[in-house]
């Protein structure tokens, strides 16, 4: 949704009840894509806002609608 001069993006993912575990722990992804908005939008050119709980994962993210 356009707020603004800025985008804004909000999606809650579930956490399934009997999540199995396979040994390998996540947060790569995370990484790569915190890199990836710096390289876009530099170090505070976006706010990513990221909420866990035990039902369910809660993300924000506002980006400039137009880069310069």
């Amino acid at each position: 949704q356009r707020v603004g001069e800025n985008i804004e993006f909000s999606v809650i993912n579930l956490i399934p009840a009997h999540k199995e575990s396979d040994g390998v722990s996540g947060g790569l992804g995370l990484i790569n894509i915190k890199r990836r908005l710096e390289l876009l939008f530099g170090n505070d050119g976006y706010e990513l806002n990221i909420h866990e709980n035990e039902l369910a994962y809660d993300v924000q993210l506002k980006i400039p609608a137009r880069v310069n």
